[in-house]
């Protein structure tokens, strides 16, 4: 076996480690009414899932009832991200949750979108899944010297899933998705993202000119400082990034200078730590 690395544009300024290569332009949050019903393809992946894993009764509640899809999701932003004079160069989506039905959200966009930008999916990482998104696209930024990139973090509340999970980790109350945009002229800050593997939860000290951030399941367990803010933990996987976009302007008219968002699963063990060293308003 042979493998190799894709070629990077040489530098004259190191990249620290987890310093995202483009500064952050917007964040764009948006919620969505369940308003389609499960389509037949559905029905019957589900009613052979539930035979096979002897939920037959589970799958048969989902008829009649409604949903939306990643891809109806991401596509309230295709005007949003087209910009025909400077195309966007990726797209990484986020979501520790499973589509509603099987869909392509990411290759929808990249039909979508001028430019032919390149799109995949992190899954399946819980409530850390959107700083390790945030990390893979950094490298793929870094390599192919990209000057626009987005990553979208997406949940939902209805999906196929057995009883004896629930409970076991916090699931969405709501259809919700967070586009962090970046762009070489983005105003709003520079990001540095860090995942750390096997390790127990810890809430880093602010001071007065910084906001911690801190995810509604990891709160419950480690109560933060009264300071701190505390995401829904009823939006596991968008609601650090929500509360992020919801005070933004407010931190910033404060003179603050960093936000830091964290967040622990502690079925994996894993830790994800963004911080966002904010520029002047």
């Amino acid at each position: 076996m042979y493998r190799s690395v894709p070629p990077a544009p040489a530098r004259t300024d190191p990249v620290p480690v987890g310093r995202f290569p483009l500064p952050l332009a917007r964040i764009i949050t948006r919620s969505f009414d369940a308003d389609e019903a499960f389509g037949p393809d559905a029905l019957r992946i589900f009613n052979d899932l539930g035979v096979a894993y002897g939920m037959p009764e589970q799958a048969a509640g989902f008829v009649g009832r409604r949903r939306t899809t990643f891809t109806t999701m991401v596509e309230s932003l295709v005007a949003e991200l087209t910009d025909p004079d400077d195309p966007i160069g990726l797209v990484v989506l986020a979501h520790g949750t499973p589509d509603s039905e099987p869909h392509w959200p990411a290759c929808f966009l990249a039909h979508m979108l001028p430019g032919d930008p390149f799109t995949f999916a992190v899954a399946d990482h819980g409530v850390t899944t959107p700083f390790l998104a945030l990390r893979i696209a950094a490298e793929y930024i870094r390599a192919d010297d990209l000057g626009r990139a987005a990553v979208v973090i997406l949940e939902q509340e209805e999906f196929f899933c057995d009883p004896a999970l629930v409970g076991q980790a916090p699931m969405p109350a709501e259809n919700r998705l967070v586009a962090l945009v970046f762009d070489r002229a983005g105003t709003l800050g520079t990001v540095a993202v860090a995942v750390t593997a096997d390790t127990e939860p810890e809430l880093p000290a602010v001071d007065g000119s910084s906001v911690l951030v801190v995810g509604g399941r990891l709160a419950a367990t480690n109560p933060p400082l009264p300071s701190a803010v505390v995401a829904s933990a009823h939006l596991p996987g968008t609601g650090t990034w929500s509360a992020l976009h919801d005070g933004l302007d407010r931190w910033r008219g404060e003179g603050a200078e960093q936000v830091t968002l964290i967040d622990y699963d502690p079925a994996s063990r894993v830790q994800g730590r963004c911080t966002l060293t904010l520029r002047s308003a």
